[in-house]
This record gives structure tokens, C-alpha cells and sequence, in this order.
């Protein structure tokens, strides 16, 4: 079964890079037009309305289009060392900000903690 994932996992990535993508040009659209959306869970408004949901005036989702539409083009091109630098550096960031949210901002926002789900499988299938 692994060995199976394995072999799909360019096509996993792609689809998780998408998912993510979608996700972060919702969230960026709720931010840019100050609109409450759906919350998968958790306390999205808090989060959303703190002083770290942007960074040098930019939010914070928007940097999760840029990351996602570079991973998938890394990942859709073969560019393995690339996809895996950049895996790493997303889940570096992902830990930073999750960590932003449970001890500073104490409050969870439900996108993303699914947004570092994705983040945590792109590296445990990256090659």
C-alpha cells in the first residue's frame, strides 16, 4: 500500500497543491474584502483579525498562493530538489504560524490547521 502511494505521489502533491491553492485565494479574497467566510473549524475571525494575519501589509494567505502555485509548478515540472526545499520551507513557516496561533494568539483557525495537514503530507511524500 505505501509503496503504492509512493508511486502516485507527484499526482497526490499536485492534488494537494491545488487544494491548497483554492483554499489560499479564498482566504486572501475574505482578507482583501474584510468578508467573514466559513470556518472549517476553530476560531477563524480571531485569527483572521489578529496583527500577524498580515505580514509588511500583506496577508498571510496570500503568501499561501505563492507557495502552493510554486510547489505545484516544482512538482507538475519534475523539479524534485526544488519541490523538496520548498516542502521544507513551507513546513517550517506552517510550524511558525501555527505555533503564532496556539501561543500567542491562542486561537485555532480551522483552514489553517488544514493548510499545515497539507504541508505535513506534502514532505511525507516528496521523494
Amino acid at each position: 500500500m505505501l509503496n503504492k502511494i509512493k508511486t502516485q505521489s507527484k499526482r497526490i502533491i499536485l492534488i494537494l497543491s491545488l487544494v491548497g491553492l483554492v483554499m489560499s485565494v479564498y482566504l486572501t479574497n475574505l482578507k482583501l474584502s474584510n468578508n467573514i467566510g466559513l470556518c472549517a473549524f476553530g476560531q477563524c475571525e480571531v485569527v483572521q483579525n489578529s496583527e500577524y494575519s498580515q505580514i509588511f501589509g500583506i496577508p498571510v494567505a496570500a503568501f499561501g498562493v505563492g507557495f502552493y502555485a510554486l510547489l505545484f509548478v516544482f512538482t507538475a515540472a519534475n523539479l524534485k530538489k526544488w519541490v523538496k526545499v520548498w516542502a521544507l520551507w513551507g513546513l517550517i513557516f506552517s510550524m511558525y504560524l501555527t505555533g503564532l496561533e496556539l501561543f500567542v494568539i491562542k486561537a485555532l483557525c480551522g483552514w489553517c490547521v488544514i493548510s499545515f495537514v497539507i504541508v505535513i503530507l506534502v514532505n511525507l511524500l516528496e521523494e
